[in-house]
């Protein structure tokens, strides 16, 4: 059992209520006087089928905040909330019973608690949906303070927020893309530089259509070397052969994908439902991207109506219109795919973003990682000691741990461990400033931490021309121990010294300076990405030069940004 948290069962936190519905026959489709939206599970999806009953005969209110489920499938036990109204039979409301809300919430949305629910709708048959008797049976474990929940529901959902930030950012930016498409394709807006007349050709005109060779289903795998392809985005399975080269671009001759256009980046099988195109007498890329323009009216082509097709004919006959110079092609296929370039780096970002959302809710609902909730209240002052002695204890563990006579420590290493050592309790750091090597708060080495611990003796200077100042342990390093103890604060310290014993000065620099970011964003309400942090180094005189090194180049920051949500899940307390 975890210290400081219980035994509880999912009855015990939570107070489970069915809906209810009106006759059919009261049903209308637009707001009026006297009636109320009647909330369905398709709601939380689309308003298309919003539909209105009269109040006085509804007996189930919700509202936006409420904790909503799903009581039938597919899927079954969706956990839902965001509409006001009257909610029906297939929806029961949970309510929070001695528990904070939101930590309710992220509980309902557990993997273990899903898997449990669709084991016991299995046995059913699915057939009557979630039973609300075993629901409250199930049973796991949570923090004994309400103030934990809170901490814990607080760091979940700064992520969902900044996933949500970066899911609005995706669509604005393929909204823009389609914007673009649809103007440079089709001549309405030109480039600077170019004024030749664009010309009007048929897909005839300047391509060759190659239907693929279909492969024996038995054939294929799983895995395997070379994807064999159909037109669709998805691989039909795997094959050790291939029949198309790499750069390719892929038109579904048939099937529910029917007019769908691809672009193979590596060899592949083309199936029998795939055209391939060859002898392009205009620039690839500029051909892919006017015809990805044009999907929509290829797929207006098909005909059949059971299994619907693409005929090489009407394809050829497609007119389109092209730049008469192959140099506007290159230029207007460059810009939209630095777009793309761009939004799959968003999206590579959001699904990382994802994946550690569901990390952190496998290891803080659960308690194998704990966050300082008790800390965020103290701000590091420990009662009975001042914040610069506790500096001092801090500085000397670090010493003690990782500063031996042939590895001793120089300032900077120990300034950045300091930050991060800070960040982990929660602490205010507002007081670490901006400074070339990163957060660095000069008052620890002049009249705070630093001059105390060499007064006690935890540790001595060890100085060395031109390379600035080193600490190795003291003769009184051993005192310290007690005050780590005492305070509480060894586990802290050996997540610091143990996990970043092998860390470089400037590892350290960019995380420090990257998470420090990341709380001056926030503070803002700004999103944490990696434009918006390089845009803010730009703009401080003191940081403004790190851009220039490779250490802080996009990859290494987009690094450094989850590994900082994933240490740190709350934003902290910055000021």
């Amino acid at each position: 059992m975890v210290k400081g948290w219980k035994n509880s069962t999912l009855g015990e936190i939570a107070k489970f209520t069915g809906g209810s519905q009106p006759p059919l026959s009261t049903f209308i489709s637009h707001k009026a006087d006297g009636y109320v939206r009647l909330v369905q599970i398709r709601d939380y999806k689309t308003d298309k089928y919003a539909t209105y009953v009269p109040i006085d005969l509804t007996r189930r209110f919700c509202s936006k905040e409420d904790i909503m489920i799903g009581r039938y499938g597919p899927p079954i036990f969706q956990i839902l909330k965001g509409i006001d109204g009257a909610y029906n039979v297939a929806l029961f409301k949970a309510e929070p019973v001695n528990v904070d809300k939101t930590f309710l919430w992220y509980t309902l949305k557990r993997d273990d608690l899903f898997a449990y629910v669709e084991l016991l709708s299995r046995r059913s048959s699915g057939q009557t949906g979630i039973d609300l008797v075993h629901l409250r049976e199930w049973e796991f474990i949570l923090p004994e303070s309400v103030e934990e929940q809170k901490e814990i529901a607080t760091a979940l959902s700064e992520v969902d927020e900044y996933i949500a930030a970066l899911e609005k950012l995706i669509a604005k930016k393929k909204a823009v893309k389609v914007g673009a498409m649809q103007e440079l394709l089709t001549g309405k807006r030109r480039l600077e530089g170019f004024t030749d007349e664009w010309e009007d050709k048929t897909l005839e005109d300047i391509l060759k259509l190659q239907k693929g060779e279909q492969k024996n289903v038995a054939t294929l795998s799983e895995t395997g070397s070379y994807p064999v392809m159909n037109g669709g985005l998805a691989a039909s399975g795997y094959s050790e052969e291939y029949n198309r080269d790499k750069n390719t671009i892929t038109i579904s001759e048939g099937g529910n994908s029917c007019g769908f256009v691809n672009f193979m980046n590596c060899s592949f099988w083309a199936g029998g439902h795939c055209y391939t195109i060859h002898d392009i007498k205009i620039d690839l890329m500029f051909l892919y991207h006017l015809l990805k323009a044009n999907e929509s009216k290829i797929m207006a082509l098909r005909i059949g109506s059971g299994l619907p097709n693409v005929q090489k004919k009407n394809l050829y006959e497609m007119a389109v219109k092209i730049p008469s110079t192959r140099n506007e092609q290159l230029v207007i296929a460059k810009v939209l795919f630095d777009m793309d370039t761009e939004i799959e780096a968003l999206v590579a970002k959001l699904n990382k973003a994802r994946v550690i959302k569901i990390g952190m809710m496998q290891q803080l609902l659960t308690g194998n990682i704990r966050l300082p909730f008790e800390a965020s209240k103290s701000k590091v002052q420990a009662k009975g000691h001042t914040k610069e002695f506790g500096d001092a204890i801090v500085i000397a563990a670090i010493v003690d741990a990782l500063g031996r006579s042939k590895y001793a420590l120089g300032r900077t290493k120990i300034t950045k461990l300091l930050y991060l050592y800070e960040r982990k309790r929660n602490a205010d750091v507002s007081r670490f400033r901006e400074k070339a090597a990163g957060p660095y708060n000069p008052a620890v080495r002049y009249s705070g931490g630093e001059q105390i611990a060499i007064k006690n003796k935890y540790i001595s200077v060890e100085t060395s021309k031109g390379k600035g100042s080193k600490f190795i342990c003291g003769s009184r390093i051993d005192d310290i121990h007690s005050y780590i103890n005492k305070w509480g604060i060894r586990s802290d310290v050996e997540w610091l010294t143990g996990g970043f014993k092998f860390w470089s000065v400037d590892e350290l620099e960019v995380l420090a300076t990257i998470d420090n970011a990341r709380l001056k964003l926030e503070e803002k309400g700004k999103p944490v990405t990696v434009a918006t942090v390089k845009d803010y180094i730009t703009n401080s005189s003191e940081w403004n030069p790190k851009l220039a090194r490779p250490v802080f180049a996009d990859d290494v920051i987009e690094t450094a940004i989850i590994e900082s949500f994933r240490l740190f899940p709350t934003g902290g307390a910055n000021g």
